[in-house]
């Protein structure tokens, strides 16, 4: 009997380390299944507890008279009393597995944070006999025989640690779901066991150092015993690079988008400001979805054509946490239906934490009609051809071919393009002429809008041939990148761009800075990697004190206070630290190609020291400011790529932007270009927003207006 009480302790201190209420959820909120389609609770379990039935427990062998918690909902410091009376009505034998299962309900739909299943059997065998003695009971093995049972067994909830105590942590709202599942051999489920709670306790949520695996919670401590300092989210966004001058961008186009794209950083920024648990993958991905809805950009509904009049749209998305997500970026391509391309590879990355991917299988790249049938499966909104189309981009693909544009062509065209494609309930608006109104700044229900100038084109106007991108990071620290284009003006059909080429147009990556003075090892220059531990895993850490062989879980999103930091460089930390940088390139896509231009740039950040009057810096303390110049600024690598052609063909044209973050001391905002102009806008140190396109404003990097 003591696996039972094993497996229901498991459930039980799960629930209580995320501070289940006393108060569950109303029946009628329902669950979900871990396919993230809605499903009803089953029936309540006897007891004081938040606990149900995942199903008709008549389907199970194992019959829950009484389970009760005391105190409910557990308070950590404190013991947490569970009681337990049932009947087992068949043996437990080898092949048994149990599962636990994590995951956050939203709008009804489930997102899995992740998953621990192990042999049942085989771990019983695991467990010490100390262990098992601990949980009160006698040293049991399989087969566990049928049988009534009455148990009752007390354990410490552990508590905040002292370094950690005072943190203004909070509590994020929200539905979150755990589930314990014990099955047999033969596939019969013994019992199947799910609780919800509203609220996550503040022991998920804390600033966590690195630590090895077998690390508890209990003897974990912060650098130097002092609180980590809190860290201030920081976001840039751009909207294309390349041939851009005053010329072509007359003041009132200027102002069109600028008012663009501090509206999107604005709505972006106050996720983060405002939402605690505000991922920046969530946001990034946000901001990028309205880049993606405004006609003046290139991407989603403002993108650019092919030679043959048709949209291949790409879309990246990337993040510095290994652990957080198991594929860490992705990238797709040939999407030609998905209203937002880029919450498609959002979508792609998060459901690599599932065993197949959610259909995706282990894949970090995919295209065309593979992209078309996830999307459909995984609930994202699919659009005719014709949505992404817009007078002023086919006017710039039919002059780039010598070709005729007239009004009757564009309708004609434009309705080609639908024939044959079914129309969903999605796809229903009303299929407005757009020769005019595509031009308008999409800012959403009642926005006044701003025209983008006239449908003419003279030849010498700014062709996009870039992308547009986020770059954030939140306060746990992460940095994520987000990226989305059309493409280049007029290219072949089944062109692959930089986009969705991980380390092309996009990296996040994070490592361990070692300081050099004085060494802590012969190899203290050596960049180490980092195993960072999550929020979950610093759960499984709060129950390995009583249950061994939990294995750390997939983390969710952390949260702290904001930081202020000032904007010339940064110290070097005296005690190693984490660093996490982000990048997103915009330009000449096949030259970022040919350079794997993201992924040096972070490289160079990583690897190269330089020197000082004290001596080198300490190896992967390099400023990213330094290596995107190295890459996009003006004479880097992206322009003596282009040779000869240098301004004659675009090729080597192009930005960057970035986040450099390094633990203890903040994230900085970076950004260089080696062209006419790039579209960006941040927020600087002292949280105010800025824009700029030309080199001129500011600094001519990071400077704006």
């Amino acid at each position: 009997m003591d696996a039972i009480m094993y497996n229901a302790n498991l459930l039980a201190l799960a629930l209580a380390a995320t501070g289940a209420l006393a108060q569950a959820p109303a029946q009628s909120t329902g669950s979900a299944s871990s396919s993230g389609s809605p499903a009803p609770l089953g029936p309540k379990i006897p007891g004081s507890n938040t606990l149900y039935y995942c199903s008709d427990p008549s389907d199970y062998h194992m019959t829950l008279s009484d389970v009760s918690i005391n105190p409910l909902p557990p308070q950590p410091g404190s013991n947490v009393t569970i009681t337990i009376n049932g009947e087992l009505q068949k043996s437990i034998t080898e092949g048994a597995m149990h599962e636990v299962e994590f995951g956050k309900i939203e709008s009804g739909k489930l997102s899995m944070i992740g998953s621990h299943k192990q042999d049942l059997c085989k771990n019983l065998d695991m467990i010490p006999d100390a262990i098992m003695k601990h949980f009160g009971g006698e040293v049991h093995k399989c087969p566990i025989e049928a049988g009534s049972f009455n148990m009752t067994r007390s354990h410490p909830i552990p508590k905040l640690p002292a370094a950690a105590q005072g943190l203004d942590v909070p509590k994020p709202q929200g539905e979150f779901y755990v589930k314990a599942s014990t099955t047999l051999g033969d596939g019969s489920t013994v019992a199947s066991v799910q609780g919800q709670v509203h609220h996550l306790s503040p022991i998920l949520f804390l600033p966590i150092p690195s630590f090895h695996k077998q690390t508890t919670l209990s003897t974990m401590h912060l650098p130097m015993n002092e609180k980590p300092p809190p860290i201030r989210p920081r976001i840039i966004i751009h909207g294309g690079a390349g041939n851009i001058t005053p010329s072509n961008l007359p003041p009132h186009l200027y102002t069109t988008y600028r008012q663009a794209l501090l509206k999107i950083l604005h709505s972006a920024s106050s996720q983060l400001y405002t939402n605690p648990t505000a991922s920046a993958l969530d946001v990034a991905a946000s901001a990028v979805s309205d880049l993606e809805n405004n006609p003046l950009f290139n991407s989603g509904h403002g993108a650019v054509f092919t030679t043959h009049g048709t949209h291949e749209l790409e879309a990246s998305i990337m993040c510095s946490d290994p652990v957080r997500y198991r594929k860490r970026g992705v990238g797709v391509m040939k999407v030609r239906r998905v209203k937002n391309p880029i919450l498609l590879a959002k979508e792609m990355l998060e459901r690599g934490n599932e065993e197949d991917g959610g259909g995706a299988q282990g894949h970090v790249q995919l295209e065309g009609e593979t992209c078309e049938e996830l999307a459909g499966k995984w609930g994202l909104e699919l659009v005719r051809p014709s949505y992404f189309w817009t007078r002023k981009r086919w006017d710039e693909h039919r002059r780039g071919l010598g070709l005729e544009s007239s009004d009757k062509l564009y309708r004609e065209h434009r309705r080609r393009a639908d024939r044959g494609m079914s129309v969903g309930k999605a796809e229903e608006a009303e299929d407005e002429d757009d020769i005019a109104g595509s031009l308008k700044f999409a800012g959403g229900e009642g926005d006044e809008g701003f025209w983008a100038g006239d449908v003419s084109w003279d030849g010498k106007e700014y062709l996009p041939q870039g992308t547009v991108g986020a770059v954030v990071l939140d306060r746990s620290g992460m940095t994520c990148v987000a990226t989305s284009t059309g493409g280049i003006t007029n290219k072949l059909p089944g062109r692959i761009g930089d986009t969705p080429t991980l380390g092309a147009g996009f990296w996040a990556e994070e490592w361990d800075i070692l300081p050099p003075h004085p060494p802590l090892n012969p190899s203290s220059h050596s960049i180490q990697p980092r195993s960072q531990p999550s929020p979950l895993a610093t759960l499984s850490s709060v129950l390995s004190s009583c249950l061994p062989n939990l294995t750390p879980y997939l983390p969710l999103p952390t949260s702290d206070p904001h930081l202020e930091t000032s904007e010339p460089p940064k110290p070097v930390p005296s005690t190693p630290s984490k660093r996490a940088v982000a990048i997103s390139g915009t330009g000449n896509g096949d030259s970022f190609l040919r350079l794997s231009a993201a992924r040096t740039a972070a490289a160079i950040a990583q690897y190269q020291s330089s020197p000082t009057p004290q001596g080198n810096t300490p190896q992967g303390s390099y400023p990213l400011q330094s290596s995107l110049t190295t890459i996009a600024g003006p004479d880097g690598k992206l322009q003596r790529s282009a040779a000869e052609r240098w301004g004659r063909t675009g090729e080597g044209e192009g930005g960057m932007i970035g986040i450099d973050f390094v633990e203890g001391v903040g994230g900085t905002v970076v950004a260089d270009f080696n062209c006419g102009g790039m579209f960006r806008a941040w927020e600087d140190e002292r949280g105010e927003a800025r824009m700029a396109v030309f080199r001129g404003e500011g600094d001519g990097r990071g400077g704006g207006r």
